[in-house]
């Protein structure tokens, strides 16, 4: 008969069969389980499943049964351990599947000191010295998914780069697979251009990530640390598309980590161009082969050290590394501007610099104060005549004072110019 084997060194107390809660591991951060609850849940689904499992403590089998109660006119089947009840039934973690029990075995199993996980032929089974082992009986759904145990468990994988424990994989599949010390930590439908094998992002007691965003933010920790050129010149070339989750990155969620290994990200870019993917339109043709098209807060990161030699030529930075793209302003956009212009004019308070209409990469920005110039958002005009002047009158205070937005002394700025205005138009003096 063919059965999985798993085993540790070591002997297993019955109690951590039947003892919730109870886990010495919790603050070993060198160990998998921390919850004291897992093998419960696996000992649970073998059993609701009829799928033989059977448990030796050195040579000394552990007997685990099932007890028929009946609570609440309810029928249900009590686990019992060494023929004493535990307080677990068979419905205990009724929405597990067979890869997280198989899973939380084997975590258990490399915590104490893995020897063996794999399936064997076997006419009779038994203990051995000093060991802990667990039979489970080959069904076919357990032998498929040994065939496919990369999914769940990085059993047989090689990392093509690594880091602090943290580990880059090829892809097997297309969708993303993310590992939590070799063991499968989150299901998603995204894909990925890479596998990811983390070793301290935190988990919950179902063994998957505890915080989303936290993948996005190991990931590129990761990622900026990598010294292999094949791999960053393969998220530059792939990363634009949104189905892929490295383009997280641009979540709000996600702090930027770091870029440790520059050097590397600059050979990855060569002599390519590099522009925010939301602002693919505006490059010219003949400069679209030679483009990466990244996530807006990838491309921030790397233009800063990147300069301006490797932004299309139609794309242009403030000081304050905004990205902008001159656009032309149509007959009803230059009226309102005229308009703006012209009461400014008639309040004695004219616009004494350049405007330019301009299309910004973040649609919330209405307006900058760039050289000398009020560099003006085309989105703006969308608010009518009165935000078109307000903005103006904002960006050439800013150019006058010098002060930026957020600060006291802005804010001081703005009143000393109403209150001058109020004087002016009324004669008034303080």
């Amino acid at each position: 008969m063919r059965y999985l084997l798993i085993s540790n060194k070591g002997l297993l107390e019955t109690d951590a069969l039947s003892l919730l809660g109870a886990s010495t591991k919790r603050f070993d951060n060198d160990k998998i389980g921390q919850f004291g609850s897992g093998n419960k849940y696996a000992l649970s689904y073998f059993l609701r499943n009829n799928i033989s499992v059977r448990i030796f403590s050195g040579i000394n089998e552990v007997n685990i049964g099932i007890k028929h109660k009946v609570f609440r006119n309810q029928d249900f089947n009590v686990i019992t351990i060494n023929g004493n009840e535990t307080s677990m039934t068979t419905d205990f973690g009724y929405e597990w599947k067979l890869w997280e029990a198989i899973r939380e075995l084997y975590s258990n199993a490399v915590d104490e000191g893995l020897t063996h996980f794999g399936t064997i032929n076997a006419e009779t089974i038994q203990g051995i010295e000093d060991n802990t082992r667990i039979y489970i009986e080959c069904t076919s759904e357990v032998d498929d998914l040994m065939l496919n145990i990369d999914d769940y468990l990085a059993l047989n994988l090689k990392p093509i780069f690594e880091c602090d424990g943290n580990k880059i994989y090829k892809k097997r599949n297309p969708n993303s697979c993310i590992y939590y010390r070799g063991i499968r930590c989150l299901d998603t439908n995204l894909k990925s251009l890479f596998d990811y094998d983390f070793h301290d992002i935190v988990i919950n007691e179902s063994r998957t990530v505890k915080y989303s965003w936290s993948v996005g933010e190991h990931m590129w920790d990761l990622l900026f640390k990598c010294k292999d050129i094949n791999i960053i010149s393969t998220i530059l070339s792939n990363i634009h598309n949104r189905e892929y989750i490295e383009n997280n990155i641009d979540s709000s969620m996600v702090s930027i980590p770091t870029i440790y290994n520059k050097q590397t990200w600059i050979n990855a870019v060569g002599n390519n161009l590099i522009c925010p993917t939301n602002l693919s339109g505006y490059v010219e043709d003949d400069e679209k082969p030679v483009t990466y098209f990244l996530p807006n807060r990838l491309y921030d990161t790397l233009i800063k050290f990147l300069g301006e030699i490797h932004k299309p030529r139609a794309l242009k930075l403030t000081s304050d590394g905004t990205i902008y793209k001159k656009v032309h302003a149509d007959g009803l956009m230059r009226a309102d501007l005229n308009k703006a212009l012209d009461f400014f004019k008639e309040c004695n308070s004219p616009i004494e610099y350049a405007i330019e209409v301009v299309s910004f990469d973040n649609d919330l920005i209405m307006g900058k104060a760039e050289n000398d110039t009020i560099l003006l958002s085309e989105k703006v005009f969308n608010r009518g005549v009165h935000r078109v002047a307000s903005v103006l009158l904002e960006e050439q205070l800013h150019l006058k004072t010098g002060e930026h937005d957020l600060t006291r002394a802005f804010q001081n700025e703005i009143f000393d110019f109403v209150i001058n205005y109020m004087k002016k138009a009324n004669a008034i003096a303080l």
